[in-house]
């Protein structure tokens, strides 16, 4: 009977080592999304290409990423008048599409259009022909010869590697709870893209001036 309980203990001590690191309130969505954007952008075969950030009109994160669920937890960011990057709005992201490399996370760019448009009001739904697999880091930009109006790139990131992924569809969604959870108050996601919060707090900043930080279009 000792022997099992100590089994026990140790399978579900075990179980807790293989947990997602990634925290599900919005400040460490906010932590985890900036490492990310920290780590993917580059000019390497394992990178988004920074050229194809400087051409997006919004960047989604979703630092942990579960297929299976109907609803993941993300945070995005859009381009603002003066070509910076806008303080950033949690968002609930719906997706269908099986990724195959076992995506830990998901980057998604989307290129102007329709779906950057609408996810300047809170809601986009993007699908078919407009959601593609993104460029790797070392296609040169006078090379990639895709049409940029109305597309979504699609990145799975794993291990600091990011890889261009299909998905049939995402739909975003912002997330006014968790926006009120990021900055301490009832926020819109008008009023965080128009520049209308006092005083963000210090992990909004830090997602935006890191997107900043890796795109060079200002």
């Amino acid at each position: 009977m000792r022997q099992t309980s100590i089994c026990l203990l140790f399978l579900f001590s075990l179980s807790f080592m293989y947990l997602p690191a990634y925290s599900k309130d919005a400040n460490g969505i906010s932590d985890d999304a900036t490492k990310i954007v920290n780590d993917v952008f580059g000019d390497n075969s394992e990178s988004i290409p920074k050229w194809l950030l400087d051409k997006a009109q919004a960047v989604l994160v979703i630092p942990d990423f579960n297929e299976n669920d109907e609803q993941n937890q993300g945070i995005f960011s859009v381009r603002t008048s003066d070509d910076n990057w806008s303080l950033p709005s949690m968002a609930n992201v719906a997706t269908t599409g099986s990724l195959s490399d076992d995506a830990k996370s998901i980057v998604i760019l989307f290129m102007k259009g329709k779906g950057s448009d609408n996810l300047r009001k809170g809601n986009a739904i993007v699908s078919g022909n407009g959601i593609k697999p993104g460029p790797s880091g070392n296609v040169n930009e006078n090379d990639f010869n895709q049409p940029d109006n109305d597309i979504v790139y699609v990145y799975s990131i794993k291990d600091k590697k990011a890889t261009g992924a299909a998905l049939q569809q995402a739909a975003v969604t912002s997330d006014n709870d968790a926006n009120k959870e990021l900055y301490n108050k009832d926020t819109s996601v008008d009023q965080i893209i128009n520049k209308q919060i006092d005083n963000p707090p210090d992990k909004a900043v830090q997602f935006q001036a890191t997107l900043n930080n890796q795109s060079s279009a200002k």
